[in-house]
């Protein structure tokens, strides 16, 4: 989506050292899942419409080439 023009950013990709153990497997896991998306309160409808389908088209491109290696079902 960057690529794109979107300024889509993870701001949990790490996490603070005690939530890094494998005992916190499901904390680490939802980490990976978060997507901020750059909205602001100016945005007109036709951009938000975009980039909520291109995230579809992400999102069905990567369940595609990554279902079943991580165990992520719908």
């Amino acid at each position: 989506m960057n690529s794109r023009g979107y300024g889509v950013v993870s701001p949990y990709h790490t996490l603070i050292e005690p939530l890094r153990r494998g005992e916190f497997i499901s904390a680490i896991e939802l980490s990976e899942q978060v997507l901020n998306l750059p909205t602001h309160q100016d945005a007109d409808h036709d951009y938000c419409e975009e980039m909520i389908t291109l995230l579809g088209r992400v999102c069905e491109e990567t369940d595609r080439t990554t279902h079943g290696k991580r165990g992520i079902n719908r």
